[in-house]
């Protein structure tokens, strides 16, 4: 028996958009806080295949709203074909930045995965110490030892304390990890090359 009252149908549950059509309303919104949020929420191993979904045009346009830092550490997540085509997308100007935020060796990995034309376009705009950088390692096949170097070092004035060098290795600990680095190197206000320590001996060195 009913009691007369109609019986409301019952309402499927609606599912979750998935990681990438989220990412993608972000993007088209332009809503960078967001894109960070859902960027950083995913496993790292995710966030490429996630974003790898999208369109091309929504890729580079993602990258253009993270700008060059953020930019660069997602892009670091995808492989080098997959990232040139990317690159590919964007501005030289935008292109250029980004892979100067790379390591070395990979932003020369990076240009050698497009022609030569378009690549030369990129290294023209970038940094000329970085440029010339990636162009030495472009020379070398991806896999062989002069292809994993990188041409990044830390060097600072000679009036800079220890603990400044400490706080700016732990300020920048994210981008510093990526550079193989065993050696602070000081330079003279001329910026000539004043002398070399270990990093180990100036972390475990006494004050």
């Amino acid at each position: 028996m009913t009691d007369g009252r109609e019986e409301m149908p019952l309402r499927e549950a609606t599912p979750a958009p998935t990681p990438d059509v989220t990412l993608a309303g972000a993007i088209s919104a332009g809503d960078l806080e967001r894109l960070v949020s859902i960027i950083r929420g995913l496993p790292r191993g995710e966030v490429a295949r996630t974003a790898s979904r999208l369109p091309l045009d929504l890729q580079a346009r993602m990258l253009e709203l993270l700008g060059p830092d953020e930019a660069a550490r997602v892009l670091g997540l995808f492989e080098d074909e997959q990232a040139a085509e990317i690159i590919e997308r964007l501005p030289a100007d935008d292109a250029a930045a980004i892979i100067g935020e790379l390591p070395s060796n990979d932003g020369a990995d990076l240009l050698s995965e497009l022609d030569a034309q378009h690549a030369e376009t990129i290294l023209r705009v970038m940094d000329p110490a970085t440029a010339a950088g990636v162009r030495t390692l472009a020379t070398y096949e991806p896999h062989v030892a002069g292809g994993l170097m990188i041409t990044e070092v830390l060097a600072y004035d000679e009036g800079t304390t220890v603990g400044d060098v400490v706080a700016d290795l732990r300020a920048h600990a994210d981008t510093y990890a990526d550079f193989s680095i065993q050696y602070i190197y000081v330079v003279e206000p001329t910026r000539e090359l004043g002398g070399g320590l270990k990093l180990r001996d100036l972390l475990l060195g006494r004050p």
